[in-house]
Order: C-alpha cells, then sequence, then structure tokens
C-alpha cells in the first residue's frame, strides 16, 4: 500500500498551495473500499468526513488530525473556487482521449498546466477557475470527458486507485515544475452555465450513445501515406549470435517477427538462461520455481515453441500439476530484475525489457548511445539514471534509431533500482543542467532526448553564473531557445513524410523510425548537436 506519511505529506503540500483537502476512503490490499460496506459501489472514492466535500479545508492542524487517524486515507482536493481550480477528468475507457483530440483540433491545444494519471488509465488536467459560474458534471464536453468546478472532488496523487495501482503526477507536470494555466477562452465559453453541450455523442439513460447539439466535426488527416526505404546508412546492425556462428539480421529497426524469431531459437534461449535471473532453470526438465522461492520440489518448466507460443516460455506449476500458468520469458527476467511479483506489463514495455533481456544476454548488439560525461560531483542517484536513460535508449534505438523516448517515473523506478522520489529529484537535476531535453509530446506522455554537449556546457555557465530559481528560468530558457526553433523548422519539413513503418504510430508529425531517411531531417538534427550514431 502506499505510505502513509506520503499521503499525509502529500496532503499538507496541497495546502500551503492553497488547494482545499479532504481525506477520502482507500482501498486495502485485498482491493476492498476501507468503509467496510461489502457492496460498495464506489470503492476508493467517497469521503470519510460527514459533510463531504464541506469539509475541505487548508488548516494544517486539521489535516494532520485526519491522516492521523486514519493514516492510509486517500487525499482529495476540492474543486471550483474553494481551491481555484477547474479540473478535466478524461476517461479513455469512454473515448475521452477521443473527444479531446477532436476538441483540440477544432479549437486549439490546450497550454501545458498541472496533470495526473489516475491508477486506472485516466487522466486530470488542472486550471485556474475563471472566477465566474462553470458548468460542471459527466460528459459535459463529450464522451469520456467530466469536468469538475464548484462543489466537486477529485482524488489526488499519491492515493491509492480500486485496481491496486496509486495516482501519480505526470513527468514534469507537477506542482514546482509548471505554473497552473488559465482556463483557455474557447474552453471557458463551452463551459459557461447556458451553453448546451458541444460533443459529437453523449450517453443516454441506457449508455447508448445519442446525437446531440453542436457536434465537434471529425477532421479526416488527408496526408497520404508513404511507404520508406529502407536506410543502408542509419540503421542499427544487429546481430544475433547463434550457436557456432552469427546471425546478422538487415540493417533495419529490430521488427516484432525479428523478435519472435530470436525467442523460438534454441541457442538464443540457451544464453538467456544464463543471465542471473533465471539461476536454476533449464530447458530439459522441470525445475524449482523462480517465481515462488523457497520451492521445495520442481515446479516449473521452459516450454518450446508450439502452436499459438511461436517463442519459449515459462510455465509455473505451482498450483498443481493441472494449473499452470505461462508467462514469456521477459516477465520474468523484469520480475526478477526489479524484485516484484511477475505480471502482465504493457506491451511497448514488454518489447523494451526483451530486448534488454537479449543485449544482456549477447544475443542483440545495443544500439550505439553518445552522452556527455556527468561532472564529478553529480550524486550517485543521478548516475544511475543516467547510465539508465542510455540503456533504455541502446534497447528502444533497435527499433526506432534516434526517436526521444518516456522517462515515465514508476517504470524508471524498476528499471534503474531506484526509488521513485530519487528518480524524480535525479530527473530534475539533469534536466536543469541539458544532460536531459524535453522533446515534445506522445499520447500525453513527455518525451525526452539526451541533451549535447554544447547546451550542457552553455546552462553549466549560466548555473555558475547566477543560483537559484533565477539559475533555474534562465535553464528553461536556454532551452526553449536552443531546441523549441529547430524542432519547428524540422516538424515542417517533415510534415509530409507521413508512413507508418512497421505498424509504427506517428510522433510529432512523423514517423520516426523513418527520420533516419529523410536527409534533411538528418541535416537539422545534426545542426541542433544531437547525438547520432556514426
Amino acid at each position: 500500500m502506499t505510505n502513509p506519511n506520503l499521503l499525509l505529506e502529500a496532503a499538507l503540500t496541497y495546502a500551503r498551495a492553497g488547494f482545499s483537502v479532504l481525506p477520502f476512503h482507500s482501498v486495502d490490499p485485498a482491493l476492498h473500499c476501507t468503509c467496510s460496506k461489502p457492496n460498495c459501489t464506489d470503492p476508493g472514492k467517497h469521503p470519510r468526513t460527514t459533510h463531504g466535500v464541506h469539509d475541505a479545508t487548508l488548516n494544517p492542524q486539521q489535516i494532520e488530525t485526519w491522516w492521523t487517524r486514519h493514516p492510509d486515507s486517500n487525499v482529495a482536493i476540492a474543486t471550483g473556487t474553494v481551491s481555484g481550480i477547474v479540473v478535466l477528468d478524461i476517461d479513455p475507457r469512454h473515448g475521452g482521449d477521443d473527444t479531446l483530440t477532436k476538441l483540440q483540433a477544432q479549437c486549439g491545444e490546450l497550454p501545458e498546466t498541472l496533470q495526473w494519471l489516475s491508477g486506472g488509465g485516466g487522466q486530470a488536467l488542472l486550471f485556474q477557475h475563471p472566477g465566474d459560474k462553470v458548468r460542471s458534471g459527466t460528459h459535459v464536453l463529450g464522451r469520456g470527458i467530466d469536468v469538475k468546478a464548484g462543489g466537486g472532488c477529485v482524488i489526488a496523487p499519491p492515493s491509492r486507485h480500486q485496481s491496486g495501482n496509486t495516482y501519480w503526477w505526470e513527468v514534469c507536470h507537477e506542482l514546482g515544475d509548471v505554473e497552473l494555466a488559465p482556463l483557455p477562452e474557447w474552453l471557458r465559453e463551452r463551459l459557461q452555465p447556458s451553453r448546451k453541450p458541444a460533443t459529437a455523442t453523449s450517453l443516454s439513460p441506457t449508455g447508448t450513445e445519442r446525437r446531440v447539439c453542436n457536434p465537434v466535426k471529425e477532421q479526416e488527416n488527408k496526408t497520404p501515406n508513404h511507404t520508406s526505404k529502407t536506410s543502408q546508412e542509419g540503421g542499427v546492425l544487429l546481430l544475433a549470435r547463434c550457436g557456432a556462428g552469427e546471425l546478422p539480421l538487415r540493417r533495419e529497426s529490430c521488427t516484432p517477427e525479428q523478435i519472435q524469431l530470436l525467442l523460438g531459437n534454441s541457442a538464443v534461449i540457451e544464453r538467456v538462461l544464463a543471465l542471473p535471473e533465471f539461476a536454476g532453470a533449464t530447458r530439459e526438465a522441470k525445475f524449482s520455481c523462480l517465481l515462488h522461492p523457497p520451492d521445495e520440489h520442481p515446479s516449473a518448466a521452459i516450454i518450446a515453441p508450439r502452436e499459438g507460443y511461436p517463442a519459449y516460455n515459462y510455465a509455473c506449476f505451482h498450483c498443481g500439476k493441472e494449473e499452470r500458468s505461462v508467462w514469456p520469458l521477459a516477465n520474468v527476467f523484469y520480475a526478477r530484475r526489479a524484485g516484484k511479483p511477475v505480471e502482465e506489463i504493457p506491451k511497448p514495455s514488454l518489447t523494451t525489457w526483451t530486448l534488454r533481456m537479449l543485449i544482456e544476454a549477447g544475443v542483440l548488439a545495443p544500439a550505439d548511445i553518445k552522452a556527455t560525461k556527468l561532472p564529478d560531483d553529480a550524486s550517485k542517484a543521478v548516475r544511475t539514471l543516467y547510465s539508465g536513460v542510455q540503456e533504455l535508449l541502446a534497447c528502444k534505438w533497435l527499433r526506432t534509431p534516434w526517436a526521444p523516448t518516456v522517462l515515465a517515473h514508476r517504470f524508471m523506478s524498476d528499471w534503474c533500482g531506484l526509488s521513485e522520489h530519487h528518480v524524480r529529484a535525479a530527473m530534475k537535476w539533469l534536466l536543469r543542467r541539458g544532460y536531459l531535453v524535453r522533446a515534445g509530446m506522445h499520447e500525453k506522455m513527455t518525451l525526452f532526448r539526451i541533451g549535447a554537449r554544447k547546451l550542457v556546457d552553455g546552462l553549466t555557465r549560466g548555473l555558475k553564473a547566477c543560483g537559484g530559481q533565477q539559475a533555474e528560468k534562465q535553464t528553461q530558457e536556454q532551452l526553449s531557445d536552443t531546441v523549441s526553433d529547430e524542432e519547428a523548422k524540422l516538424l515542417a519539413e517533415i510534415a509530409a513524410h507521413n508512413c507508418q513503418r512497421d505498424g509504427w504510430r506517428l510522433v510529432e508529425g512523423g514517423c520516426l523510425a523513418c527520420l533516419v531517411t529523410y536527409p534533411a531531417a538528418l541535416a537539422r538534427f545534426k545542426k541542433m548537436g544531437l547525438p547520432l550514431c556514426e
């Protein structure tokens, strides 16, 4: 469960920022609501106090009393004028992502502001309350977008979701990272009390879709798709060292089909099973389960490829001879490396962990990463995270050469073996000095790349010349001046290069996997001083 001290600390932090808070029920280790009602319909999402949102306060003594009495309480923030915020609650399960995309295409992009992600995959965007009345409710802006204003509440990080996951701040979008943005004028107009819902569809009482007034027009992408050519100069050569010789793969991004081919090769699996994470595992017979130590009797096996399972897999018979759980080897590698129970992880993360497993097994050659050396006074956490980012790119660039990457706190904590607190602090240190650079957004997640030496040198001189908040302000301005203009030019040049290669989705106006075949784009990258493979 979430550390109760962190919940109290978060509640006090929000109160100091002017957000009125109150305690909500949470969920216990069995994922039951702490209200103890057997048929609770809203586990972890209703107030502990008698008068609900009307009890919200900024008083630190009252807050400490609440969380001392119930230290596991989720942290809720009252919305509206009491806290000065309006919150957009986006639920992708009901089409919130699509609705928001249509709204922004028609009315304009939302400004950068405070935002967090829920444990269930949703997203909350916080804006300044305009002062006059704001219409709030479910599906106010369309399917999957709720608006929380006067009389409402939102559950904030690091509260626990009914799924068992925690709420967490989006990278570089928490308190202290960005300012609370004003409510955009077009959004303010749509949330006037007299205005009818401006959505393409809404939900009827029965749950079916029905048409409503002022539909948001869908904007179809008229840009044709183009087929890219394989880069013979810029691609990364992958080597699969199998058996007596080397099996070279083609000079192109590593496709899912190629990965599955490797995971179905017996010589490759022998190398994988030689890793420390698989100590004791063998292909020849059952062995003591690595996932349930101590295991006195052999209750696990490596299953050879067969119909429905093109790769070797890990089978656990711990529940009995007739029952078994089958896991990809990368799932087991991740669980053993991160010290966690084996679990399903998102497909992009599974692919990345698979590539790391094959690289460490000596099956694949990692992509070449060039990064500026850290100064001697960098802390151990900073060095560990910086090294982890390079290892992550060495894996991901086998699929999409030179593309920026998401650096989620939770993922990087598992990847580097650091706490999320140390990951957050180390990322801020690296960003302030230019060792990491923000490189746009992809599916509401911030993308990062490794900074160039000339950028690091310039920011270092700026930090030595002044200190405190002024130094950080100059750092961000210099980052923006160095990167934004060139990125704008680059995106304009590749706007028509709209190919989807190997099923990869478009990022920042073009397919990054194909940028290596676009000479003008490469020239821009080099001009920016970004680290490129030779």
